[in-house]
């Protein structure tokens, strides 16, 4: 479903929304997409162990985080904050602020009102297709009346584990379009690839936006940029509503909207009101370049002899990123392996 290139259309606005060209939610496609990173995301937890994921990204409960301001912040370790963040839950008598009290002193921080909390650090997750097995996938085989699935998929797919430390900009109120509970928000910043350091397309400087549908769900629109030129774009839905821990689920396309690809699912979820500090391996390192962030290689296999090492480099970028990543068996670091059955069949509209 999330592969068949017949339902990333103007229409559809590329993203898990009906044709109707007004972003209206289409639940089936949203399903779909967690599905087929549900999938992929266990095959790379039996590739590599549950303790070496970061937190959150397995999902053990249907329901859990699937609601408004579920989202709790976890504490990274030498942050660079503004704000007196391990005050935010407490009031002055150090009791538990509400969650009316919370919201108030969010969207407070800083000069640019952020009521759907996006500064700070979010992981996410990417998963695509060789970009053969996709086009064979899409236009090889015979043409089939709209609305007709095509044949399962099978083949592997791979995964790729990113960082994102966004920072808003700034606002304005909602358009014609959009719901008006809320008002537009623009972010910035960049997305770090957690184990495939030298992937150029993990690596980038990003920036987007989140709104309010007319439906009243929260919609989430990004682009990265690699050297100051666009080359991806996503489109999302935050599932369980504005600061929900569950976070987005969404498709990620090509900024030119290619009706050849390529395309895929995208997820991604708060980790922290926090960003981490960091400091450049040079003078000459610019922190807005991710081409300048990690750039160390590792084999797709590795052997027992290279277990230590392997654990050493997770060790490292835990503490980089100061997720809570504990050490195991270091192995199938480049992709899942994952079969790309799961949600592959494609109904009308779908993707």
């Amino acid at each position: 479903m999330v592969y068949d290139l017949r339902n990333y259309t103007e229409e559809t606005l590329w993203g898990p929304y009906m044709g109707d060209g007004v972003a209206s939610v289409d639940w089936e496609k949203l399903e779909a997409v967690m599905l087929v990173l549900g999938h992929n995301v266990e095959n790379f937890r039996n590739s590599i162990g549950e303790q070496m994921l970061p937190r959150g990204l397995v999902w053990k409960e249907g329901w859990r985080g699937a609601s408004p301001y579920s989202y709790r912040s976890v504490d990274i370790a030498g942050v660079d904050s503004d704000d007196d963040d391990e005050e935010e839950e407490n009031d002055e008598e150090g009791g538990v602020m509400g969650r009316g009290q919370q919201e108030e002193k969010r969207e407070k921080k800083g000069d640019v009102e952020d009521p759907y909390n996006i500064t700070g650090t979010w992981m996410r997750v990417v998963c695509f297709l060789d970009f053969h097995d996709l086009f064979a996938y899409n236009f090889t085989s015979p043409t089939m009346p709209p609305g007709t699935p095509r044949p399962a998929l099978q083949t592997t797919e791979a995964i790729r584990l990113i960082t994102m430390e966004l920072r808003v900009t700034h606002s304005e109120p909602p358009g014609p379009d959009d719901g008006q509970s809320h008002p537009i928000v623009y972010f910035e910043g960049v997305s770090r690839s957690l184990h495939s350091a030298w992937d150029a397309n993990a690596n980038s400087n990003i920036r987007g936006n989140v709104r309010i549908t007319k439906e009243g769900e929260v919609r989430w629109q990004s682009i990265s940029v690699y050297n100051g030129e666009e080359r991806w774009r996503s489109e999302g839905i935050q599932v369980g509503g504005i600061q929900s821990a569950r976070g987005v689920l969404g498709h990620w396309f090509d900024k030119d909207h290619d009706i050849h690809g390529p395309a895929g699912p995208t997820a991604f979820y708060k980790v922290s009101d926090q960003i981490k500090k960091r400091a450049p391996a040079s003078e000459d390192d610019d922190e807005e370049d991710g081409s300048n962030v990690w750039q160390v290689e590792l084999e797709q296999e590795l052997n027992d002899e290279d277990e230590q090492e392997v654990q050493a480099f997770i060790g490292q970028l835990a503490q980089s990123i100061g997720l809570p990543l504990a050490h195991g068996h270091g192995h199938g670091l480049e992709g899942s392996g994952a079969n790309a059955n799961a949600g592959s069949g494609v109904g009308e509209g779908e993707n």
